[in-house]
């Protein structure tokens, strides 16, 4: 009967190990592909779970299979390359593309043991693993020594990983106290000991938790999303404060965030929270609009863009700087071309002037450039366009929110809190109401705050059933 059922082991064969758990017992089976392609059983295995095991969330029993059957293997796989089947499909993007450092604490030291095999993770669906999992639903064995020494080693480490949290002891408790009283950790809690159904539930709420699942854990009875601890709704209202302490930027508060807590949201959260943070509005650096390129004179004496008068009269100055001789200079400026191909003497005169420079005479005389003049003219166009393209990819530019009548700024030039009365007839411009009276602005030197500007926190909505309240997490934080 077994020479029919279990083949001889070859390591010279494509070996594959397949592993399973159910709600008390673990199953695996180590198969080997045969020359007609044939899947044969090499070697058997199963067990109980202890009562700790028992009380593991189902990715983590998924996990604590895959190590243990791998151990239990090791006589055959070790320094064999092999693929390891997993009817848990959240347990294959843990394994194969997420961060040691971002791994829940029992799924991580389940990996590190297994990080001495050479596995390739796969999901395969729980109707293809017929053995596996009718091993995990009638075990043979129960734990001996080494499992015991598995399971005292992992909960040894989990332990020891909870007292690296940056919270006290009386923090955990409030934490564990709030989850067991909120609604939603409750459910995610029994979803993550349980396992989660196999479609995403219907109430809105749970869809992020739902495509974090395989992320969530729970830990000494506490919710966690890798290493960071979920934060039930009635503390979040204080955590955005805690972590926006010292006044750090929206990366830089988000990287505080995921080395500690986690909530849906959280990122949203943090950003709206800094964007109305007036301490922070009044030195925050400028964000570049999109250019607004002005169109090519057909006339000498037509008026230019701020903008460019102002360019043409800087340009002015720093030939005047550089020179002894300003008619000279001021030549050499007028009689070299440009971009598009003319000079600036020629676009006002219709001819080159004499320098110092030796010339042709004929190349002196007036000519018609009203043909010359529309090439120049489209290939101006086109130079702006592409200035305007360049410059916006650079700086990242985008269109800043407008402002409606009676709104707070921030005056940056004038370092002056003001009303907005109303716009004007230029682009992104406003008439500001400040105690030095009415100035004109542009939109890139005004700065949207909350009305008050004596503030640096930001507003706490109306308290309600559903607002959460102010908590005492944060006087638990500790601090490196």
């Amino acid at each position: 009967m077994y020479s029919e059922v279990l083949a001889r082991y070859d390591p010279r064969k494509e070996t594959i190990v397949a592993a399973d758990a159910s709600s008390i017992r673990v199953g695996a089976v180590l198969i080997q592909i045969q020359e007609d392609g044939d899947r044969r059983p090499v070697y058997y295995a199963s067990r109980t779970l202890s009562e700790t095991e028992k009380r593991y969330a189902v990715i983590e029993k998924e996990a604590l299979a895959a190590t243990w059957v791998c151990e239990r293997f090791s006589d055959y796989i070790t320094g064999l390359q092999f693929t390891l089947e997993t009817d848990h499909k959240p347990l294959t993007t843990l394994f194969n593309t997420t961060e040691l450092s971002k791994m829940p604490p029992r799924i991580l030291r389940f990996w590190l043991r297994l990080m001495r095999f050479n596995p390739h993770v796969v999901h395969v669906p729980g109707k293809q693993q017929l053995a596996a999992d009718a091993l995990s639903r009638a075990p043979v064995g129960k734990p001996d020594g080494d499992d015991h020494n598995l399971v005292e080693e992992v909960e040894s480490y989990t332990n020891e990983m909870l007292g690296t949290l940056p919270v006290t002891t009386n923090g955990l408790q409030e934490i564990r106290a709030a989850q067991k009283a909120d609604e939603e950790c409750s459910l995610i809690h029994k979803y993550c000991v349980n396992g989660w159904p196999t479609y995403r539930p219907h109430q809105p709420l749970m869809r992020p938790y739902w495509e974090a699942q395989s992320h969530l854990a729970v830990v000494d009875e506490i919710l966690l999303y890798d290493n960071r601890i979920g934060i039930p709704r009635a503390l979040r209202l204080d955590i955005p404060d805690c972590i926006h302490t010292g006044h750090l930027g929206i990366t830089k508060c988000r990287a505080r965030a995921r080395d500690s807590v986690w909530w849906p949201g959280l990122s949203t959260a943090i950003q709206e929270m800094i964007s109305k943070c007036n301490t922070c509005a009044k030195v925050r650096q400028d964000q570049k609009e999109p250019l607004m390129s002005s169109s090519f004179p057909s006339r000498p004496w037509e008026r230019l863009a701020n903008g460019e008068a102002e360019r043409a009269v800087r340009t002015a100055k720093e030939i005047l700087k550089k020179n002894q001789d300003p008619y000279l200079a001021l030549l050499s400026y007028h009689s070299t071309p440009l971009q598009n191909g003319l000079s600036p003497s020629q676009l006002l005169m219709g001819r080159r002037l004499k320098t110092q420079l030796p010339v042709l005479p004929d190349t002196l005389k007036p000519k018609d450039l009203t043909f010359e003049l529309e090439r120049v003219v489209s290939k101006e166009k086109s130079y702006r366009r592409a200035q305007e393209t360049n410059f916006n990819r650079r700086h990242r530019a985008r269109e800043l929110p407008t402002f409606d009548t009676g709104d707070a700024v921030w005056v940056k030039d004038q370092s002056k809190q003001g009303e907005i009365l109303s716009s004007t007839q230029y682009p992104r411009s406003y008439l500001v109401k400040t105690d030095k009276g009415i100035l004109r602005r542009n939109r890139s030197a005004l700065v949207s705050i909350t009305e008050g500007s004596q503030e640096t926190e930001p507003t706490r909505p109306e308290q309600t059933v559903d607002t959460p309240q102010p908590s005492n997490l944060c006087h638990h934080i500790r601090h490196p």
